[in-house]
């Protein structure tokens, strides 16, 4: 008796186990991922744009078994974004995680170029290429709101009593506040890492940061503004 054709050939995978449809990417995404773990190449895990109680159950599911914890959170997080201030920094204070802040410069919005007054982002700026592309830093996001105007007088003013680019007294806030390890600076030409790593080598005064502070405070709804615990977000 002859053995089939195919015998000791593999079996080609039925047509719909293979593709660049997004059910195969998700699939080869995880397979790869259970790999990086299984095999040791993950060293530290960190998570991104969460609320609090996802963070806190996060934490909570990796330390029972065991497993890897979670050591850094990457937040968006700056002078006109602070609704993070609310629970987050709480978190990551409790259990020993790193915040490191994404887009601390609203890609470019808080870098000096735009005040109040100024009626469009300028021309290839990051906030024109936003307002293009429908992402979230747009001309159109921010510009009609109050704190938006309030907290750019504000910051082109305590760079005017310092002497530093708006951009440094951005990052300098942010880089003081509890918790904070270290804002992430998506720099692109080499002039724009000279204006913002300064920022680690002074501090504002308690009244400039009052300043900053009361300017943007976003306002809270309940059950956060009557549980601050931190006198400086009231």
């Amino acid at each position: 008796m002859r053995p089939p054709k195919d015998a000791g050939r593999t079996p080609s995978p039925p047509p719909d186990h293979w593709g660049l449809g997004r059910k195969h990417l998700l699939a080869g995404i995880d397979a790869g991922l259970r790999r990086l773990v299984t095999g040791g190449k993950v060293r530290h895990i960190g998570a991104g744009n969460v609320t609090g109680r996802q963070l806190q159950k996060a934490i909570g599911l990796s330390r029972a078994p065991g497993w890897e914890p979670f050591t850094c959170l990457q937040p968006l997080y700056h002078l006109l974004d602070r609704s993070t201030e609310w629970e987050l920094p709480d978190v990551c204070r409790n259990e020993g995680l790193g915040v490191i802040p994404w887009s601390p410069l609203r890609g470019g919005r808080l870098a000096g170029a735009i005040r109040r007054g100024t009626d469009a982002p300028a021309a290839g700026s990051r906030v024109a290429t936003a307002e293009r592309m429908g992402w979230s830093e747009s001309w159109s996001a921010y510009a009609g709101r109050g704190a938006h105007r309030r907290t750019l007088d504000a910051l082109h003013a305590v760079a005017e009593e310092t002497g530093r680019p708006a951009a440094e007294v951005a990052v300098n806030r942010l880089l003081r506040r509890p918790g904070v390890t270290a804002p992430l600076i998506g720099a692109r030409p080499t002039e724009q890492l000279t204006t913002t790593l300064p920022s680690s080598d002074w501090e504002l005064t308690p009244a400039q940061t009052a300043r900053l502070v009361e300017a943007g405070a976003p306002p809270r709804p309940y059950p956060y503004n009557v549980i601050a615990t931190d006198p400086e977000d009231r």
